[in-house]
């Protein structure tokens, strides 16, 4: 996982304001576990998920979908086989080229296994 990403909640959380305490409750993960973030730990996929909702921090829709459709295109690879190079079912990516955001948590795994860097869909 990109470090930027882990700055950029971290900047984000103080930004508005929210204490690490406050940010694991509003995510339901320790207090520990979000210093731990912070100071370059890497959260799994579904608490990575839990802290961008927490924080507002959305996945540019347009950026992740149309990135998403053209990485298959380099491939040249079809739904199944971009399905299983990202973890996800192939109607996951079917319908994310036909512009229905998956969840954070799929948009991560998905960003994870394509080996793109999450940060630069966050916004």
């Amino acid at each position: 996982m990109d470090e930027k990403i882990l700055a950029k909640i971290k900047q984000a959380r103080i930004a508005t304001g929210i204490s690490a305490r406050r940010l694991g409750v509003l995510s339901g993960l320790s207090v520990t576990s979000i210093c731990n973030f912070e100071n370059g730990s890497i959260p799994s996929m579904k608490s990575l998920a839990k802290i961008l909702d927490a924080l507002d921090l959305r996945i540019n829709e347009k950026l992740f979908l149309n990135y998403l459709k053209e990485k298959r295109k380099s491939l040249n690879v079809s739904l199944e086989k971009m399905a299983q190079i990202s973890s996800v079912s192939h109607t996951i990516i079917h319908k994310a080229e036909r512009g229905l955001m998956p969840s954070t948590k799929t948009c991560c795994i998905i960003a994870k296994r394509l080996g793109v860097p999450l940060n630069e869909f966050i916004e």
